[in-house]
């Protein structure tokens, strides 16, 4: 029988399920646990943390999730704990850093390494793991007070600053250490991280490889360096990451066991890991090379075509910016495959050598400042997209995005297919999954390469007091497939059956009404052909915009609604539409349609690797391209209306291609 902490009552599916997943664990198999948002699976993960003897690393997709953890760690489970956080954010010396540069694309294993310029990282302070803060609190008093330390140290000649507009910063050797005031937050945390029962950090710290060796390992390698930043071979599956995974051994040694929260965010974390060249880059690349000359022109560009020792660089440069300012895609649109054309191979074969000595140079620190260097962000993004890729297991991707100040730009993206290569050091370990929409028993199996893997879900296996009860019906005579692009009649033909079909669900609904569409057409659609309906008109919820989840919410407390939504909005992923007492407002979920994601380039290269592999033995086409995307999508959904033990709610899926075997294996089975 499980020790739970005195003030915590465990609800009965945490009683139960408890020691099934510390059954599987022991038996060194991986748990899939897949437990609804708001049923309290972070205290259950605490508990399983707690049990265990040893270190255990508890990852999220964002710090931002650590407050959550460190909230119920404090209030019942009082183990030492610490953050994991970046140079930057627990950096005392923010003068270091370049505050006017804003490219979102940096990228930051490309950054010269502050530490080298910086006497405080051979200052080092304890953390107190069992006194720890929230997040926030902890970031800005450990940085304060080794801020504060710092300038003492400087004041009284403790740290000797031979210029203020200098690096030249030397420890008084006749003060024992322990007298300066002053320390590195950054390396004080990682000198501590030894303490805490429970290490918090964001998928990155185990999944790229280069920075779970940094940081978990007895000497910080880093991409730094010129040998190994120069390579890119750390963002390959092969190569360096082939040759790491056997630290993984090392890794499993350290931490007897990984959490993994929000599982289902670790394939586009992976995704994520290679570099991006924005459009941006590129131009400050120009001016720093040609000062402030601006690409304006190609007859600008080859006046500068023979400069000493950057021949054939200003046309190069013109030709990469010209092909993306060119690429045939709209904002908002999906990932399109880039292709390198014969004439920029040409040129940029002249400006190779050139490219590789000026990013060298570029990296050295001036006047102590931290460079952010954009030559050398050009070249190693293109030495990875020039490589031969023998393994095919990346792609390079033009998109467009809005930079943090609103405004449309482009880059290049290298993105990989090959996840389970950044995913096999787990099989040394012991883990747990934890989602509310875990993917599929075959997407791990097969995808992730972990088939020893027991996939749990309380709801499905009975051994719960389930968390909202789910009734599905089905309706195989409708379906959305094709309506993007079919004739305006046959739309409106399809959309008004759904429209019936919705109004006579609400007819019967206990509560509110929640739609979700797979697109916003055809959500427009609905509401125009609702609003010449006398039933309809009064329970629609008018889809203006971006509706927030407030404005909602107070509608549907004032009585029952119709709410149009599109999968993967706002109003359908993290939110909750309960009344005062907390009881949920919605009785029906209706699902328009299978969610199928757009087709992009990037999903369909990902899909060909994946089928030549051993997993497409297992896998198909259409479940990696479509079902288990629109899977996690329409889980989401229902989500919104299973909140607590007391919800009963009727679910609608309503097209004829949720009666395919994927659908009723995977989610079909969650009815009870």
């Amino acid at each position: 029988m499980s020790d739970w902490p005195d003030n915590f009552k465990p609800r009965e599916w945490q009683k139960m399920t408890l020691p099934v997943v510390n059954n599987f664990l022991s038996q060194e198999k991986h748990v899939a646990l897949e437990v609804p948002t708001g049923s309290g699976k972070t205290p259950f993960a605490l508990q399983v943390a707690r049990e265990f003897d040893g270190q255990v690393l508890f990852l999220t997709r964002t710090k931002d999730q650590f407050t959550r953890i460190w909230e119920d760690n404090e209030k019942w489970f009082k183990m030492p704990l610490i953050y994991l956080m970046g140079k930057k954010t627990l950096c005392a010396r923010p003068e270091l850093w370049d505050k006017t540069d804003d490219d979102e694309d940096t990228d930051s294993e490309e950054i010269t390494n502050p530490c080298n310029i910086c006497v405080l990282r051979k200052l080092k302070r304890k953390i107190d793991c069992n006194a720890m803060k929230s997040p926030d609190a902890f970031v800005s008093s450990v940085v304060k007070r080794a801020q504060d330390g710092y300038k003492s140290d400087i004041s009284n000649g403790r740290i000797v600053q031979e210029e203020l507009a200098d690096t030249e910063e030397t420890l008084s050797e006749d003060v024992p250490e322990d007298r300066f005031e002053g320390f590195c937050p950054y390396y004080s945390v990682r000198n501590s991280m030894q303490d805490a029962k429970l290490v918090l950090g964001t998928y990155n710290y185990a999944i790229n490889p280069s920075i779970r060796k940094n940081v978990f390992g007895n000497d910080e390698i880093g991409l730094t360096s010129q040998e190994n930043s120069s390579s890119g071979e750390y963002y390959s599956a092969g190569g360096i990451v082939q040759e790491l995974q056997n630290y993984g051994k090392d890794f499993s040694e350290r931490f007897k066991l990984i959490i993994i929260d929000e599982a289902h965010n670790l394939d586009s974390a992976i995704e994520n890991l290679g570099q991006k060249l924005s459009v941006d880059t590129i131009n400050k690349a120009f001016k720093s090379l040609f000062g402030e000359t601006e690409i304006l022109s190609e007859e600008n560009a080859e006046k500068l075509e023979n400069q000493s020792g950057a021949e054939g660089v200003s046309v190069f440069l013109w030709k990469l910016y010209q092909s993306i300012l060119r690429g045939k895609i709209k904002l908002d649109d999906h990932l399109k495959r880039f292709e390198l054309t014969d004439d920029l191979i040409v040129s940029y074969e002249k400006a190779k050598k050139p490219l590789e000595v000026l990013s060298g140079r570029e990296k050295e620190p001036e006047k102590g400042e931290l460079q952010y260097p954009k030559v050398a962000s050009v070249r190693n993004f293109m030495s990875k997209f020039a490589s031969k890729n023998k393994d095919g297991s990346y792609g390079v991707y033009l998109e467009t995005y809005k930079k943090k100040n609103g405004t449309e730009s482009r880059r290049l993206r290298i993105m990989f297919f090959d996840h389970s290569s950044y995913l096999s050091f787990l099989k040394y370990s012991k883990v747990l999954f934890l989602s509310a929409t875990m993917p599929s028993w075959d997407h791990i199996s097969f995808i992730w390469n972990l088939p020893d893997t027991e996939y749990i879900n309380p709801q499905q296996s009975g051994l719960i007091d389930n968390h909202g009860k789910v009734r599905f019906h089905s309706d195989s005579t409708l379906s959305t497939e094709g309506l993007h692009n079919a004739p305006y009649e046959d739309k409106y033909n399809a959309v008004f059956k759904y429209v019936e079909k919705v109004k006579s669900i609400a007819t019967g609904a206990e509560k509110s009404v929640l739609v979700a569409f797979t697109n916003g057409s055809i959500r427009k659609l609905f509401f125009e052909i609702s609003d010449t309906d006398k039933f309809m008109k009064p329970l629609i919820l008018s889809p203006t915009g971006k509706m927030k989840a407030s404005f909602v919410r107070s509608q549907l407390k004032q009585g029952s609604k119709v709410v149009l939504a599109v999968h993967h909005d706002s109003l359908l992923e993290g939110v909750e539409f309960l009344d005062t007492t907390n009881k949920n407002l919605l009785s029906d979920v209706v699902i328009a349609g299978v969610p199928i994601p757009p087709n992009d380039d990037y999903r369909k290269d990902f899909s060909n690797f994946i089928l030549k592999t051993e997993a497409g033995r297992h896998i198909s086409k259409e479940d990696l391209l479509y079902n288990e995307p629109a899977l996690s999508a329409v889980k989401q959904a229902i989500g919104r209306a299973t909140r607590s033990p007391e919800d009963f709610t009727r679910v609608w899926l309503l097209d004829y291609r949720f009666q395919k075997q994927f659908w009723k294996r995977n989610l079909l089975g969650n009815e009870v």
